[in-house]
């Protein structure tokens, strides 16, 4: 069976039912029987769980976004692991600008007071990269719009746009950017001449720029990363509602039982009338208890009998399904229990392994805002008229858990390194890109001439008085077996 690749034109109206449609084929074309199991039941088991997820996988409706963005504001486990994203992804940052000395000091100092002013109410470039990482730990996606002046000279501000209001039509062979607005901002764009779309205007693709994360295939928007949490979350939502209910009517005390004597019947009272009278009065009885409750105490006659039953045996079990779900909903947040503030786990190892997973997890989310903060830099040196050779920014590292053994193991590779040379293996080069440089800042012909201890604790002629050795008895080693040959030859 052949499968037809989605065209760009079945994605112009309706991206995610275009991309149903192509998942679907696909799901029909590629799949396994077990053995003994008929091939209906199988299709029938694939179908079941297709249609189970795929009205988020390929139809996330844009209500979703919405509804992502309410999380990361006021539910504590969403809204902590996106504040986890952002605490971890930004690091500070430095700012390098290469080519000539001159150049690249006027283009640096300029730019480090444009990093000032640019969101100057937010904290300059620092408090928009907290925005970029903001939006990609929400909707899967950064973007904004840096604004130029009317003379084109200079870069005046960026404006961060809310990524659930980017749609993307298929124009001149790629995806254009538009956003949608409301009508009055439509009549303006229509009066500056902005090509009008379907509800949206048209960006400006110079200028605005739009990263997605985890894409769906041939779509162009952003997938947002905790999509795997929601329904977990809504079943959280109802097993809280429920728990502040319980807690709500038993208290501290555990349900209370009151035995009320009850009222007698009234001469001429007829059964309707009765219920309806000693229904009143158990609705003011219960009343006056619950006010008298949440003052601390119950007070009555002799004619009533007080008596209360504990529910905390069955506390346990509601537990264990409670952080059952809490689980499930921190494996969808990309996250662990420990992260996540929870002591399930208490051991050091444990922590450190989930540390370093989210380190690993921000990565992505530091190279976007990395691009979208340098696209902004060059836009402002062209428009000075600079041509520097390179400008670029790099984040500082988070300290990791393990610095002592990262630092002894970098010790120990460099050594490894710095032997093969002294023996005539490798290069300096071959050194310095081995270790992650492209060059040797200093160039030495020999390690000697380096002056770099090769053991630790000796002396550093020692040191290379050693490798020496073990060079000259080599080369002894070659020279006789070169000999022998020549022997045997004769």
């Amino acid at each position: 069976m052949t499968i037809q690749p989605l065209r760009p034109d079945d994605l112009q109206d309706n991206q995610r039912e275009a991309a149903l449609r192509g998942a679907q084929t696909h799901a029909k074309a590629v799949r396994s029987i077990a053995v003994g199991e008929s091939t209906s039941s199988a299709s029938n088991q694939l179908q079941g769980l297709f249609n189970s997820y795929a009205p988020l996988a390929y139809m996330l409706p844009w209500e979703t976004l919405d509804y992502v963005e309410l999380l990361a504001t006021y539910n504590p486990d969403y809204s902590q692991a996106v504040e986890n994203i952002k605490m971890l992804a930004n690091t500070g940052h430095n700012l390098y600008v290469e080519g000539n000395v001159r150049v690249s000091r006027r283009v640096k100092d300029r730019l480090e007071e444009k990093a000032r002013t640019i969101q100057a109410p937010h904290g300059g470039m620092d408090g928009l990269i907290e925005k970029l990482l903001d939006q990609g730990a929400t909707f899967g996606s950064m973007c904004g719009e840096y604004i130029i002046s009317d003379d084109m000279t200079d870069v005046i501000d960026f404006v961060d746009v809310n990524p659930k209001t980017i749609r993307f039509f298929w124009e001149d062979e790629h995806w254009a950017p538009y956003q949608k607005v409301n009508g009055a901002a439509i009549e303006e764009a229509k009066k500056k001449g902005q090509k009008v779309r379907s509800g949206c205007i048209k960006l400006n693709e110079l200028t605005f720029t739009y990263f997605a994360f985890d894409a769906a295939p041939n779509s162009p928007y952003g997938t947002p990363p905790f999509l795997a949490a929601l329904s977990n979350i809504a079943i959280q939502r109802d097993m809280v509602h429920n728990m502040a209910q319980i807690v709500k009517k038993i208290g501290l005390l555990g349900i209370i039982d009151l035995v009320v004597k009850a009222l007698p019947m009234k001469p001429g009272e007829s059964q309707e009338a009765y219920e309806a009278r000693a229904g009143n009065y158990l609705d003011a009885f219960v009343e006056v208890t619950q006010d008298m409750v949440r003052d601390g105490g119950i007070v009555h006659f002799d004619d009533v009998e007080a008596k209360t039953y504990q529910v905390g045996g069955n506390a346990a079990g509601a537990t264990a399904i409670f952080k059952q779900n809490e689980e499930l909903i921190f494996s969808g947040l990309k996250s662990m229990p420990s992260v996540q503030g929870r002591s399930y786990s208490t051991t050091e190892t444990y922590a450190g392994v989930a540390y370093e997973i989210i380190l690993r997890n921000t990565a992505k989310y530091q190279r976007a805002a990395k691009r979208l903060i340098e696209k902004g830099y060059w836009l402002m040196a062209t428009m000075w008229g600079e041509t520097p050779a390179g400008i670029k920014i790099t984040f500082n590292e988070n300290k990791t858990l393990t610095r002592l053994q990262n630092a002894q193991a970098q010790k120990v590779e460099i050594d490894n390194q710095a032997s093969l040379w002294a023996l005539g293996i490798i290069l300096q080069t071959d050194v310095s890109q081995n270790l992650g440089y492209n060059e040797p800042k200093t160039p030495y012909d020999t390690i000697e001439a380096s002056e770099y201890p090769l053991k630790s604790g000796n002396d550093s002629t020692e040191a290379v008085d050693d490798i020496e050795t073990v060079s000259d008895s080599a080369e002894v080693t070659r020279s006789k077996t070169v000999e022998e040959e020549e022997d045997d030859e004769g």
